[in-house]
């Protein structure tokens, strides 16, 4: 009834929109030969709008006799329109035939009225309708996206996209031109696919190019010969600049070596607290405490307290350290792999618990543990026996020779015996060719295929001569797995993950035993 209720009151409420009736608003939109005005009431964009909220209880508002007078000439009459139309009735219609470019005005438009959830809608339907324009475009929409703090979905998009694959970005001609933002919002992030040590030497470069009048990032120079001749306005500048994304940085996962060569000479740029918590995590003392400032005095009390009561020469006091950000936990590992990457991995490990969505890269829940790799172990069946029959949770990926397509299975049993086995649980997957190791969208790129229900008791065949096999032919390797010896023949399983029948070989071949964190 609510539900009912609501919208019979919107209804109500869209009538004034193309009612001059009680208008008190005209709004001035356009310039030059593209001009428009457009009539609304007061009370409405002020209960709908922040930005009109503000304008219209200040002095921003000229009036010219019963009409308060708005000039908006940054914003084309055309996008207007649909923005002031949903202040009216919250809807925002046919905006999927609009173009690319007519969606990036109406989300700057919703983005300067403060329109969170316009902006949020359009979003979703910029990212439906026009995703190949996005992946044409992607610097472009990377930089406008982290210009604008509402613009959530299309930052986290573009975050997405880079962080299996952060050349696209950091070995960018663009890349010093990036946003300390854009930056930060990758920090933050417990996927980006990338050493830490790179990671600290990319921020670096980023940062000392910025500042012109410290010199220029050589890395074919130490850090020590870069800052020899820093002094301390130097220092202080690059702190300055990088204060919003040090806290970020893994330091758990940079060795002592590299942080003694790299990391020690810039001392000066860390907040001392920040410091002080990354030296002692080589440290390692037992006796170390972090703590808050509130937190310190409270302990320093009870330390005080107890030394007037004892002998100090006998006590050992652990040593407090004030900080601010404790340090951040370690980005999960890259898979080790030649053929798949973690965002494989992420849409692999949701099949086996039967979910509808991947899960985050950084929250994965199994290890894929590497058993077999054929280009360093071979390509027969007794290297498969040999080194995968006493396992069971194993996924078998291969890169098709020649077309670069991912073919792979998930076997929940060991492949031990001779014969067929049965289980509900097995599944067989494909990737297309152009979606490979450091693809960006995997979305549309993949086949998933589960048993069928009545070939449960078939759905996977172990024999001593033969390597995997999912419900005999659906998906099989024999003999040497790179002389064509691998095929697909629809039978046993939902649906055919690939096209062509024929016998083709494995450039590569892998199998995993999937460990649960």
């Amino acid at each position: 009834m609510s539900i009912d209720l609501l919208t019979h009151f919107s209804q109500n409420f869209s009538r004034y929109f193309n009612s001059a009736d009680e208008s008190n608003v005209v709004i001035r939109v356009g310039k030059d030969d593209n001009t428009q005005n457009f009539r609304a009431h007061s009370l409405i964009l002020k209960a709908q709008c922040p930005y009109f909220n503000a304008g219209l209880s200040s002095e921003w508002a000229k009036k010219e006799g019963n009409n308060i007078i708005f000039d908006k000439p940054n914003i084309e009459p055309e996008v207007f329109e649909i923005v002031l139309k949903y202040l009216y009735t919250g809807t925002v219609t046919s905006i999927e035939l609009q173009s690319p470019s007519f969606i990036i005005q109406l989300l700057c438009a919703a983005d300067e009225l403060i329109l969170p959830e316009m902006i949020s809608y359009v979003e979703d339907q910029f990212l439906l309708h026009h995703s190949s324009y996005i992946k044409e475009n992607f610097t472009e929409i990377l930089n406008i996206a982290f210009k604008r703090e509402l613009w959530k979905k299309l930052q986290t998009y573009c975050l997405d996209q880079i962080c299996p694959n952060p050349s696209i970005i950091f070995e960018s001609p663009n890349f010093l031109s990036c946003s300390e933002a854009i930056l930060s919002g990758l920090l933050k992030r417990d996927d980006l696919i990338m050493k830490e040590i790179e990671i600290w030497n990319t921020l670096l470069k980023w940062g000392i190019n910025q500042e012109p009048s410290i010199g220029e990032y050589n890395e074919e120079k130490t850090i020590n010969e870069i800052v020899d001749k820093w002094g301390d306005r130097d220092f202080g500048s690059l702190k300055e600049r990088l204060k919003n994304c040090i806290p970020f940085i893994r330091f758990s996962d940079i060795s002592p070596e590299d942080f003694f060569v790299k990391i020690r000479p810039l001392k000066k740029i860390f907040p001392e607290d920040v410091y002080e918590e990354v030296l002692w995590k080589y440290v390692n003392p037992k006796n170390v405490i972090f703590v808050n400032k509130q937190e310190k005095e409270i302990q320093e009390e009870i330390i005080n307290f107890n030394a007037g009561n004892n002998n100090k020469e006998s006590l050992s006091f652990p040593y407090l350290i004030n900080y601010r950000n404790s340090l951040q936990p370690s980005r999960p590992s890259p898979i080790d792999s030649s053929i798949i990457n973690l965002k494989h991995a992420s849409l692999i490990s949701c099949w086996v618990d039967r979910l509808s969505y991947p899960y985050r890269l950084a929250s994965i829940p199994y290890q894929f543990r590497l058993l077999l790799r054929s280009t360093r172990d071979g390509f027969t069946a007794a290297e498969f026996h040999k080194k995968c029959d006493n396992f069971d949770k194993t996924v078998m990926v291969l890169r098709v020779k020649g077309t670069k397509e991912i073919l792979g299975g998930y076997n929940p049993l060991n492949w031990n015996g001779s014969g067929y086995k049965s289980t509900s649980e097995s599944f067989i997957f494909s990737f297309e060719g152009t979606n490979g190791r450091n693809s960006l969208d995997l979305k549309n790129g993949f086949k998933l295929s589960r048993v069928r229900n009545n070939q449960i008791d078939h759905a996977i065949y172990s024999y001593a001569n033969c390597g995997p096999q999912w419900g005999g032919n659906d998906l099989r390797a024999w003999g040497s797995f790179n002389a064509d010896c691998c095929q697909c023949v629809h039978y046993r399983y939902e649906e055919a993950i690939r096209n062509n029948p024929d016998l083709f070989s494995a450039e590569e071949f892998e199998v995993f035993q999937l460990v649960k964190k």
